[in-house]
This record gives C-alpha cells, sequence and structure tokens, in this order.
C-alpha cells in the first residue's frame, strides 16, 4: 500500500475519519549552511564590535524569554514582545545616531561616552534581568565603539554606523561563516551532508505523529548572499534527495534514475522556479 495513503487511512481513523493533512512545509537551504552577509560587513570593519553588539541583543531579558515560551507564544505574549522589539531597537538607533553625530561635532557627551539620556539608560537597562547586566554589556560595547572611532576618520565611523544599523534587524539570524568563499566546494563536506541526513530522520520522526504537508517548498536564498551559490545547488539535490526517500514508494536514497529528488515513476512532483525554470508551474 501506498505509504502517504496509508499514513493518511491511519490517521483519519485516529482522528475519527477527520481529514487534517492540508499543511504546507517550509525548508530553507540556510538552516544547513548560512553566511549572514549584514554580520559579515560588520565583521570587516571590527569583529570585536560585531561581538559585543550580537551580546546586547541575545542578552536580553524578552528575547530570553520569548524563545522559552515559543511553543505556548499567544498573541498576547507576541503583542507584548513586539512592542518590547520596537523599544529596544529603537534605543539602539537612538544610540548609534547619537554616536556617529557626537563624534563629528565638539559634544562632550562622546568623551564622556553619554550618547542616550539618562532616562533612556535606565529604561534599555531595564530590559535586562539584571538590569546590571545590560549596563555591562552596553558598556562594554560602548568603550568598544569609541576606541575604534579615535582611530578612524569620521567617514569611516559614518560607514560603521550604517552597517550596525543594517545588522540591528537581522544580527541573531544564522552565520556559519568557517569557510571562505574561495575555499568552499561544490561538494558537500561530511559534516554538511550529516545535517543533511539529519534533516531527513527528524522529517521522518515528525510525519509519525500528523500527516504529510500537501505542498514543499525549499528555499534557496542564494541571492541575497546567505547561502554561497559555489554549493547551492548540490545542497538542494541533497535535501530534495531526503525528501524523495520520505514520501516516494520507490524508498531509494539515491538513484541514477533520479534527476532533482525524482526517480522515474516518482510520487512526488518537483518543480523548478528560478533561474532558467523562472515562471515554471505545477500542472
Amino acid at each position: 500500500e501506498e505509504k502517504m495513503n496509508s499514513f493518511n487511512e491511519k490517521k483519519s481513523c485516529e482522528d475519527g475519519g477527520n481529514d487534517y493533512s492540508m499543511w504546507m512545509l517550509d525548508i530553507c537551504l540556510d538552516y544547513f549552511i548560512c553566511s549572514n552577509p549584514f554580520i559579515e560587513e560588520l565583521e570587516t570593519i571590527d569583529k570585536s564590535i560585531c561581538q559585543k553588539l550580537k551580546r546586547v541583543v541575545t542578552d536580553v531579558h524578552f528575547r530570553k524569554m520569548a524563545l522559552m515560551q515559543s511553543s505556548i507564544l499567544n498573541d498576547d505574549n507576541a503583542r507584548h514582545y513586539s512592542e518590547m522589539l520596537k523599544e529596544f531597537h529603537s534605543l539602539i538607533f537612538t544610540f548609534v545616531h547619537n554616536f556617529g553625530l557626537y563624534k563629528n561635532t565638539a559634544n562632550n557627551d562622546f568623551h564622556n561616552h553619554r550618547f542616550l539620556e539618562e532616562k533612556q539608560y535606565n529604561n534599555l537597562y531595564k530590559l535586562y534581568k539584571p538590569p546590571s547586566l545590560g549596563k555591562s554589556c552596553w558598556d562594554e560595547l560602548t568603550s568598544a565603539l569609541v576606541a575604534w572611532s579615535l582611530k578612524n576618520k569620521p567617514q569611516e565611523v559614518t560607514t560603521l554606523c550604517k552597517s550596525i544599523v543594517n545588522a540591528i534587524p537581522s544580527i541573531t539570524l544564522p552565520h556559519e561563516n568557517h569557510l571562505q568563499e574561495d575555499e568552499l566546494s561544490s561538494d558537500l563536506s561530511p559534516l554538511l551532508q550529516r545535517k543533511v541526513n539529519l534533516f531527513g530522520e527528524d522529517l521522518r520522526q515528525y510525519l509519525d505523529v500528523r500527516y504529510p504537508p500537501s505542498l514543499i517548498t525549499i528555499a534557496r536564498s542564494s541571492d541575497d548572499g546567505f547561502i554561497p551559490k559555489v554549493i547551492v545547488d548540490n545542497l538542494q539535490r541533497a535535501v530534495l534527495n531526503e525528501v524523495h526517500f520520505v514520501f516516494c514508494n520507490c524508498k531509494e536514497k539515491s538513484s541514477s534514475a533520479q534527476k532533482d529528488g525524482q526517480c522515474r515513476d516518482c510520487a512526488i512532483n518537483v518543480v523548478l522556479d528560478y533561474g532558467e525554470y523562472e515562471g515554471s508551474t505545477l500542472d
């Protein structure tokens, strides 16, 4: 009996005959390997500043709570988190704006390392538990920024400020830049292949407790710089291979008859919609 049909029949019986199989699985290739272009840009300016900036973002208390409660995040909690995030970003952007502005003027606050008003600093520190953690994080970042700016020209300080503003919304996104572009090979490393294999194992376990998806999409993320272009095609092919093994009746993990995750009489329909395939549609 076909895998998907038997799976749906089993679940329909368990759920009193109801069909809850309509859902979509979105696979992002940057789950397996990701170069964050915003962090890369900031690291080319100063790695230490980048690390300290990441710390002031990741150590904020409401973000930690949101990660811990992600499985029970309701509308009220999500709204509260969104408001806290807006306030946090607003304070960061004000800080960065004043830092760049004061550097290029005779403002005494620059030499006193004060880029926010006292009330703003208090509001900022309250976002950390305890507030002394926030003060410590921001003192370290401020000292690094001031020390760096004293050694560089005003134009370079402006470039740094722009890079920080660009990086803040995406600074917690994955960044596994363990290899330079010219060191990457189109072949998957053993570590990367292992990650893909684990994805397949996790997918099979997940399908033990719910219906198969009606649609699977794969985000390549290569045009925006998150996935190195040299590796994206083979990584996509490896992921499609795992998807094929899970859903197709042939139960083959790889075969010379397969092309882009499909065998001769395949149970899945693969459509490519990028580059030369732009505009393709499902049959």
